[in-house]
């Protein structure tokens, strides 16, 4: 008699004993066994080779990354062209020469060829050449440090994409399984509604619930679909499939001691380390060019070009003396020291914000791989409660389906919120691993 009062027919209450009954099984999926099989030391291995084939991926793929490659090379050449400078500049020139007008005959130049050979060396420079080729080797180390940093952005870019369509099509999985669920409910009180009008309110309940469902779950496509359009820029078309099986490796926040230690090599601070070095070395190029430049000079030459075959040798000694330029040279070299002094304080500034940014960081991960251990035991609890739920049903016939439909819709939202926890938590690992420095190196 309750069984009919719960469902209002006992032909169909008779058939509903267990969730292969109502045709529920089928649907159930195995989230719970695979969390502990992501951590373990197999999957933590197939998880690092798939980060490995991926990074490469990346950096065959990136123009950024090649762009900084093409601008490290051009920096390294830099240097060699600024150590040319320590050596002789020899100088060849051809030329013909033609003079007529009120001269003597003998002065008259008649195109005759003739040649002129200069060799100049620098004798002191108060360490302006010095001064430049260390410049030019800091902006190569510049250059190094940004290639560095486009390279742990596309590291963690493409990670986070990664795991964030993992995330979101673990959750299109769980809600088609609810929006199954909720559906074959929904075709029982078609038919239970047929028999009894009275219970048209549980029939609009789950119809409503499955609407609301379907939408949710139209959302979610449509944010799959977004994800794979950022993949489609970072490694390009049909290769979402390389970002499976990736997170098990990133499941272990790094110690804080780690962290702030490699605050010091981070390569954003690098790079403006290298800049206030870079801009020191302009200062002193720019002192030195304020100072008597000295060079010596040695030339072979023709006596009267043109006119005669007799050629002359010289050795000049050269001292520049900057006596007044109208203050550029002194208002360069100011400006040198303002932006030095600049670049030093903008290295304390990124020094503390990542200071700052990765124990935030390190915190909300581990919180939400806390979290997601937290939602196993309760979705394992739920679904104790669920099975609970057709026991009594078939047995005693003390449940309605509003409890069922609150089950449910429990169940997911606790497997939402665990897919959820556990992949942000995966990207955090990501970003402060790419932050020391360990995911990168993956890369040749």
């Amino acid at each position: 008699m309750l069984v009919l009062l719960v469902l209002g027919s006992s032909d169909v209450a008779a058939q509903i004993k267990s969730k292969a009954d109502l045709g529920l099984a089928q649907f159930e999926s195995d989230e719970l066994i695979q969390h502990d099989t992501i951590k373990s030391e197999a999957a933590k291995a197939l998880s690092r080779k798939r980060i490995i084939d991926l990074l490469q991926v990346v950096q065959d793929y990136s123009p950024g990354l090649r762009e900084a490659v093409l601008g490290e090379d051009a920096a390294k050449a830099d240097i060699v062209a600024a150590k040319g400078a320590r050596y002789p500049k020899v100088t060849f020139t051809g030329q013909s020469t033609f003079r007529d007008g009120d001269l003597p005959s003998q002065s008259k130049a008649t195109g005759r060829p003739s040649v002129n050979l200069t060799a100049e060396y620098p004798l002191y420079d108060w360490g302006r050449i010095e001064a430049n080729i260390r410049g030019r080797e800091f902006a190569a180390s510049t250059e190094k440090a940004r290639k560095r940093l486009i390279t742990n952005q596309l590291t963690i870019d493409t990670l986070s994409a990664c795991l964030e369509l993992n995330k979101q099509s673990k959750l299109l999985r769980a809600n088609e399984e609810y929006n199954a669920k909720i559906r074959r409910l929904s075709e029982l009180l078609g038919k239970i509604t047929e028999q009894d009008s009275g219970r048209e309110g549980e029939f609009v309940q789950t119809r409503s619930r499955l609407l609301q469902g379907e939408v949710a779950t139209e959302t979610i496509r449509s944010r799959i679909k977004e994800v794979r359009l950022r993949l489609i820029k970072l490694i390009g078309e049909n290769r979402d499939v390389m970002c499976d099986n990736i997170g098990s490796s990133l499941m272990s926040v790094p110690p804080r001691e780690q962290l702030l230690e490699a605050i010091r090599t981070h390569p954003e601070v690098v790079f403006f380390t290298e800049q206030y070095q870079q801009a020191k070395t302009n200062i002193e190029q720019l002192t030195a060019l304020r100072k008597p430049q000295v060079t010596v000079q040695a030339q072979h030459a023709p006596l009267a070009p043109g006119v005669s075959n007799l050629y002359t040798q010289s050795v000049n000694v050269l001292a520049t003396v900057p006596l007044y330029d109208g203050n550029t040279l002194k208002s360069s070299e100011l400006a040198a020291i303002a932006r030095a002094d600049a670049a030093l304080e903008h290295i304390q500034v990124v020094t503390d914000r990542l200071n700052s940014e990765l124990q935030e960081r390190a915190q909300q991960t581990k919180d939400n791989l806390d979290r997601a251990e937290a939602y196993v035991g309760l979705l394992q609890i739920n679904e104790r409660v669920i099975n609970d739920f057709y026991i009594q049903w078939a047995t005693l016939g003390r449940r309605s389906l509003f409890e069922l439909l609150a089950l449910q819709a429990e169940q997911l939202s606790l497997k939402a919120g665990y897919f959820s926890a556990l992949h942000d938590g995966m990207i955090g690992v990501a970003y402060l691993e790419t932050q020391l420095g360990r995911l990168p190196e993956y890369l040749p």
